[in-house]
C-alpha cells in the first residue's frame, strides 16, 4: 500500500468523526440489502474523501466489524429484512 505521509491532527480527527458516524449508523440494526448498498457507498465516499492508509485501514476494520455483527445476528435468528 502506498504511503500518503503523516496525517495532520485535524484531518485525523475528521476521519475518526466520519468513521464513528458510519459505525454508529449501521452497527446497531439489522441491515436490508438496500441498506448494505448505502453502507458500501458511504464507505467508498469516505475512502475517497480521506485518501490515506489510515482511512483505508479504519474503513476495512469497520466493514469487517459490521459483517461480524451481521453474521452473529443471522446465527441468532434475527431478521435482516
Amino acid at each position: 500500500m502506498k504511503s500518503m505521509g503523516v496525517m495532520a491532527f485535524r484531518d485525523a480527527y475528521l476521519l475518526f468523526a466520519d468513521a464513528w458516524s458510519l459505525y454508529k449508523e449501521f452497527a446497531g440494526r439489522a441491515l436490508t440489502d438496500r441498506e448494505i448498498d448505502v453502507f458500501v457507498d458511504q464507505v467508498e465516499e469516505l475512502r475517497v474523501r480521506h485518501r490515506s492508509d489510515l482511512a483505508t485501514e479504519l474503513l476495512v476494520a469497520i466493514v469487517s466489524e459490521i459483517e461480524r455483527i451481521r453474521k452473529i445476528k443471522e446465527e441468532a435468528g434475527c431478521s435482516q429484512e
